[in-house]
């Protein structure tokens, strides 16, 4: 648990092995400005009070944010994958209220269908709209009826 504001950036941090943020419940902001995640990001069933902004960071392998609750995270200008590696965004039976700065464009060669359930593609629908953008909204809803079509769901 943590109470405080946690900062791991602007100075250049970067986590080398597997981060395991996994059950933590961060109560007030915390920043990941430029991390550089080189193995996965583990932020399973984690609890984010307060905004969680992770912008200008790198995942070279997956984020992991299954079954957490995010209040607002802002993942603006934040890159995924490597030269060699695709990343994969896990959200299943996440709850969050906003996903701010990120594009349909940067996450939709990241969401694995079979890592990703239905419900999380219509919170980024939601999400989307409630930003404004109904183009991206879009997208993203027909990646998802086609995607799953195909997959027989």
């Amino acid at each position: 648990m943590y109470r405080l504001r946690l900062d791991f950036g602007p100075i250049y941090t970067r986590f080398q092995k597997r981060a395991v943020f996994a059950d933590a419940l961060f109560y007030e902001e915390v920043w990941f400005y430029d991390v550089k995640f080189e193995d996965d990001a583990d932020f399973q069933h984690v609890y984010f009070d307060r905004d969680a902004i992770f912008t200008h960071s790198k995942f070279k392998k997956d984020f992991l944010l299954n079954e957490s609750r995010i209040k607002i995270m802002n993942l603006g200008k934040v890159e995924f994958g490597s030269e060699s590696s695709i990343s994969v965004i896990s959200l299943s039976g996440s709850y969050f209220d906003r996903l701010v700065k990120i594009r349909w464009n940067t996450l939709k060669d990241h969401l694995d269908l079979a890592r990703n359930d239905e419900a999380v593609f219509l919170s980024l629908e939601k999400n989307f709209n409630e930003l404004g953008l109904s183009e991206d909204a879009d997208q993203c809803r027909i990646y998802y009826r086609s995607n799953s079509t195909r997959r027989g769901s």
